[in-house]
């Protein structure tokens, strides 16, 4: 069995890169599994539009891996660096591989592939996620880090979504202050786990993968030795991108399928100069560390 995490902040495509590797004969994609057990708690929707435990392939995964659910508390903490120094102990190490193990197998012999997309990324919570899967559970693990421009991230978290409650709550200028934090954060952390503890990753920016998908994909390809040609002819011939049963991540995924790939830059036209600004100077090393 290989998996691919994706790593990085949110709002940065995770969700249309792991539909788009999905749409392939040999990987399955599931979205950000850090979160499972919680959506399984919660019986939310998978994309096929049927709740977790109804869905013909998640459920048979929840059976599998229901009485597993008493140690979902130390998976959660493992997956965060500071936790994971607090808690760490061999004896918490093998209950964190066993419940992983028995959760990629089951999705393994439940979707019939044996190579799984995770992405949950690299934030707070996350950190730590590949380096324990790779270096403590010996998954064969190919990371993937994925970067969108600081401002696309930040206009995407001040754009109001979700129900009116939560956008009274949210203070636009709020948001703006948290995603800006939170991505430079997130991305400087993903830098020292890829140095100090991975020390391999596929680095790719949202606007490239958007406005080149296929260079994208052979470069995913070469990284990975997994065959994505069936991919590459779909965009190729302009066929719709088919979306499996992702249980995480953004709206998209409730698409029926993705006609073709476009790239969000509304930033560029309506987000304020000054916030703009604001993000260039406060963002300004990684900005350059990422373009080298």
């Amino acid at each position: 069995m290989r998996l691919i995490y994706i790593m990085g902040y949110g709002r940065s495509g995770s969700t249309l890169l792991d539909i788009v590797l999905g749409d392939n004969r040999h990987i399955v994609t599931t979205g950000a599994l850090d979160n499972y057990h919680e959506w399984v708690k919660k019986n939310l929707k998978c994309a096929c539009g049927k709740d977790i435990r109804e869905c013909v392939f998640w459920g048979k995964v929840y059976k599998d891996t229901k009485f597993l659910e008493k140690d979902i508390k130390l998976v959660q903490r493992m997956d965060s660096l500071l936790s994971f120094f607090i808690f760490k102990s061999s004896q918490n190490v093998k209950k964190y591989c066993k419940l992983n193990k028995a959760l990629f197998n089951s999705i393994s012999t439940s979707f019939g592939k044996n190579i799984i997309v995770d992405s949950s990324k690299t934030a707070r919570d996350s950190i730590y996620r590949p380096v324990m899967l790779s270096k403590f559970c010996n998954f064969d693990l190919k990371p993937i880090f994925l970067v969108r421009d600081p401002r696309g991230v930040v206009w995407s978290a001040m754009k109001k979504h979700g129900s009116p409650e939560r956008q009274k709550k949210d203070i636009r200028l709020v948001r703006f202050l948290r995603a800006l934090i939170a991505w430079n954060l997130t991305n400087f952390m993903t830098i020292f786990i890829d140095k100090v503890f991975l020390k391999e990753c596929l680095f790719i920016r949202y606007e490239d993968f958007c406005k080149d998908p296929i260079n994208t994909l052979h470069r995913i390809r070469n990284f990975t030795d997994i065959d994505v040609d069936n991919v590459v002819n779909k965009i190729i011939q302009n066929n719709p991108i088919d979306i499996g049963h992702n249980i995480g991540g953004n709206r998209l995924r409730f698409s029926k399928s993705i006609d073709s790939i476009q790239i969000d830059e509304s930033w560029r036209n309506d987000m304020p100069k000054f916030y703009c600004r604001i993000v260039e100077v406060i963002s300004y090393p990684l900005i350059k560390y990422f373009q080298n």
